[in-house]
């Protein structure tokens, strides 16, 4: 993991940062296994907003572990099989969905970008060459983890700015004040420009 730093995502494989042994086995949820975590809790209201939460130490016991074209699939009633597959658990992706559609709507309001740009998938041959590329569109179940994802890192980094606490945060650096003119530039012809300053 020192060495590597991240896992790296090729056309047709995963090279994990951690051993295989690790990556696929104790620190992978599979279904019907315990696992010790870092649970993030937290209570959001009806407008999206976390109005509790608490960081604790868990033991997380997977029931199922799903796709996102399954949960696709539950979400928009499009498959029987796949229903009467997972029944006990409908009513729980319904309300993940609902919960994604209101964060969703709460960040719109807040002025975040909405970056829902199709994503390419390489077909490969049985020899590993590239044949076709396809396009991939995101479905709700995507929008669910990510929505998920960027509340709880959210909640985290919120509770370590009170805590004062050293903590490591993914930063943008400042941006390049020519690129800003270009692209102002650009965005004359829609109407819009970006007000920035040499201070900023």
């Amino acid at each position: 993991a020192i060495l590597r730093g991240t896992s790296i995502y090729m056309m047709d494989r995963v090279i994990p940062m951690l051993p295989r042994e690790l990556s696929n086995g104790i620190c992978s949820l599979n279904a019907g296994t315990d696992r010790f975590a870092i649970s993030v809790w937290m209570e959001v209201n009806e407008k999206g907003k976390v109005i509790s939460s608490d960081v604790k130490k868990s033991v997380i016991h997977v029931t199922e572990r799903m796709n996102y074209t399954d949960v696709t699939k539950i979400l928009d009633r499009s498959d029987e099989a796949v229903l009467k597959r997972y029944e006990p658990y409908i009513e729980h992706f319904d309300r993940m969905k609902e919960l994604a559609e209101i964060l969703m709507e709460r960040r719109k309001k807040e002025g975040s970008l909405d970056l829902d740009l199709p994503e390419s998938k390489i077909i490969l041959n049985q020899d590993g060459i590239a044949i076709d590329v396809q396009k991939e569109e995101l479905t709700i179940a995507n929008k669910i983890i990510e929505q998920f994802m960027l509340l709880a890192n959210e909640t985290i980094a919120e509770r370590f700015y009170w805590l004062e606490a050293p903590f490591i945060y993914r930063v943008h650096e400042v941006p390049d004040m020519d690129k800003i003119e270009e692209l102002n530039k650009f965005l004359y012809n829609f109407g819009y420009k970006i007000k920035a300053t040499k201070e900023q």
